[in-house]
């Protein structure tokens, strides 16, 4: 048996030995506008699950974990480990910057180390990137074949059928999920493969021991380019308008004086003095001759003494 299948075989008993127990694994992509990004792998055991692989084998399932992401971080990728619930969640992630980057850091992820086989099976991803001034397209494509796994079990678990080989992989989907995720820059659409959006993220879900090609497509307007553009002209804009206005509109309250503008009232040269208005006194009364003035006094009657009675 070679390394590959014994690789393999190991693979899909875990699969089948993890039927009852939880455990989730992803192949992210994330894409940026400027054409590169980031690819990631992602396992997540439920306590059960790492109890199980701990417990098998003298555990050598959870040390096949433990090694590959070790692998991935003596090659340079970026590993994270934590435990929550009792479980584990191992992350492993890789910056790049261009397609070559991807596939480099692709290859890496196949095996731990630079080319070999897939530790789940066969897949390969790739994308290009379409650029203008003002916008940005990506097509992401790829296949995921997982067939391998069913050729593999029927040889090891269940003497060459492959119905029966089939059906376990079956029984084990519904714990057991291998997902492919991509997260491209702008609006993004589901092409090829039964795939879904969410948040902004195509996520494909394919059945175990299947071969199934995937594609999405995204479209991204550049904001850089725009505020290039558009910040100027609606600075012109603005400019423009306030021209207009001002020279339209006069202001409703008269502005207070500023200290410039009482220095300078104070040394303003002295205006002429403004004419004063002529004051026409009143016409003077002619004289009344003496003879014509009559002064009429109020003068009392004397009063008469009382005649004497009989």
């Amino acid at each position: 048996m070679t390394s590959r299948f014994a690789r393999m075989a190991a693979a899909g008993s875990l699969i089948v030995l993890l039927a009852a127990c939880n455990m989730t694994v992803q192949v992210t992509t994330q894409l940026n506008d400027r054409g590169g990004g980031t690819l990631g792998l992602r396992m997540i055991l439920d306590k059960e699950a790492r109890g199980t692989l701990e417990e098998s084998g003298g555990g050598k399932g959870i040390q096949a974990l433990e090694d590959l992401f070790n692998k991935l971080r003596d090659s340079q990728w970026t590993v994270t480990r934590t435990e929550p619930a009792g479980g584990l969640d191992l992350l492993a992630t890789r910056a790049f910057k261009d397609p070559q980057g991807f596939a480099t850091a692709l290859s890496e992820l196949s095996s731990g180390r630079s080319g070999g086989p897939a530790p789940l099976g066969g897949y390969s991803l790739g994308y290009v990137s379409h650029g203008s001034f003002f916008k940005t397209k990506t097509n992401f494509t790829g296949t995921v074949d997982t067939t391998s796994w069913r050729l593999i079990i029927a040889a090891a678990l269940t003497k060459g059928n492959q119905q029966a080989a089939q059906q376990l992989l079956d029984s084990a989907s519904d714990s057991f999920h291998f997902e492919i995720l991509a997260t491209l820059p702008g609006s993004l659409t589901i092409k090829n493969g039964s795939g879904a959006v969410s948040n902004g993220q195509a996520i494909w879900r394919p059945a175990l021991g299947s071969r199934v090609d995937i594609a999405a497509n995204s479209s991204a307007i550049k904001t850089s380019s725009l505020l290039l553009v558009g910040l100027p002209a609606l600075l012109i804009l603005a400019g423009l308008g306030w021209f207009i206005l001002g020279r339209r509109q006069r202001p409703l309250i008269a502005e207070a004086p500023t200290p410039a503008d009482r220095r300078r009232d104070r040394i303003k040269l002295p205006q002429p003095a403004e004419q004063m208005l002529a004051i026409i006194p009143d016409p003077i009364a002619e004289p009344v001759a003496a003879e014509d003035t009559v002064i009429e006094l109020d003068v009392h009657e004397p009063v008469r003494p009382a005649e004497p009675t009989a």
